[in-house]
């Protein structure tokens, strides 16, 4: 089905994976860079017991506030535009990606399925054109037809014929396009040529 051959290009084709970990990373520049502008707030606690005299013993009791103010204000403000401008750098060119690589899914489903019409079209024409010159040939034999007639319909099979074998060339050519564009190996080629050799052998 075309959406399961989609969801598995989106999932094996490399330069995909390539695109989402550019983004990742770009990701985290961005974050990084954030973090470089928000402010740090630290606290502390701490206890003195202090001996003064055997009867009258004190304890303190410390708290402490710490705040690390970011400096560069502006160099972080550039650091993290410039960090979200690459992301969205990034996430653009995944974007054109996947779409590059859904079209060459659907451009090789399509193929595929053209040359099937095709293949199923002449799978069923050549028994028709076999009848036709066994026809020819048997009103040539008993008189009521022309040797030019015989030679018309085996001239039409002998099209079909062609015309058949140049569109299995093709239909396992497309499968292979569309293996490439999805990404991995489908057992698609292997499946249409035991399949198309079987019903062509099979035919009348």
């Amino acid at each position: 089905p075309a959406e399961a051959l989609r969801a598995r290009a989106l999932q094996d084709r490399a330069e995909l994976a390539g695109a989402r970990a550019a983004v990742g990373a770009a990701a985290a520049r961005l974050e990084s860079a954030r973090a470089a502008s928000v402010p740090d707030l630290g606290l502390s606690a701490g206890e003195m017991h202090m001996f003064r005299s055997a009867a009258s013993p004190s304890d303190f009791l410390f708290l402490g506030v710490q705040v690390n103010l970011p400096v560069f204000a502006a160099r972080n403000r550039a650091r993290a535009a410039g960090a979200e401008a690459l992301r969205a750098s990034a996430a653009a060119q995944a974007h054109a990606v996947e779409t590059a690589v859904l079209a060459e899914v659907e451009d090789a489903l399509a193929e595929v399925r053209a040359e099937a019409r095709q293949t199923e079209l002449h799978h069923h024409l050549i028994p028709l054109a076999r009848q036709a010159l066994a026809s020819a040939m048997a009103a040539y034999v008993s008189g009521r037809g022309s040797f030019a007639s015989v030679l018309d319909t085996q001239r039409e099979l002998q099209m079909h014929e062609l015309d058949l074998a140049m569109h299995l060339a093709a239909y396992s050519q497309h499968l292979a396009d569309l293996e490439r564009a999805v990404g991995g190996d489908l057992g698609l080629v292997r499946a249409s040529e035991s399949g198309t050799r079987l019903g062509h052998e099979a035919a009348p």
